[in-house]
């Protein structure tokens, strides 16, 4: 099978952004493209990992995000009380901006090793 033919049955007729595209052909030439399953949502990391995110027709790389605002805190008088968290999120996020909290992605699958480097790649 050829690898434009393995993507299709790999991916579906979906759509996708030309990264992810790669990826799989990169691992495909390194052989990698067999290991490759997808995954329920609630067994990828949530480290910041970059993955392959997927809901639906929407497929695209991504990680998990957490972020948090913090402020100083001060009473009337002046009187310090220490940082004070103003705003928090945690959520997947994608490149495309394409999941919400409302339609997070489903499942997900690791990004395939990248090639090795050669002479003339570097």
């Amino acid at each position: 099978m050829d690898k434009e033919s393995a993507f299709k049955k790999w991916i579906g007729e979906f759509h996708y952004e030309e990264d992810v595209q790669d990826a799989f052909f990169n691992g495909f030439e390194l052989g990698q493209s067999c290991a490759f399953e997808w995954q329920p949502i609630e067994t990828a990391p949530k480290d910041e990992t970059e993955i392959i995110l997927r809901r639906g027709s929407r497929v695209s790389s991504g990680s998990w995000l957490e972020w948090s605002i913090k402020e100083s805190a001060y009473d009337n008088n002046g009187t310090y009380y220490g940082e004070v968290k103003v705003g928090h999120c945690a959520e997947w996020g994608s490149w495309d901006g394409g999941f919400t909290e409302e339609e997070p992605p489903t499942h997900w699958m690791p990004l395939p090793s990248p090639p090795e480097e050669t002479e003339e790649s570097k």
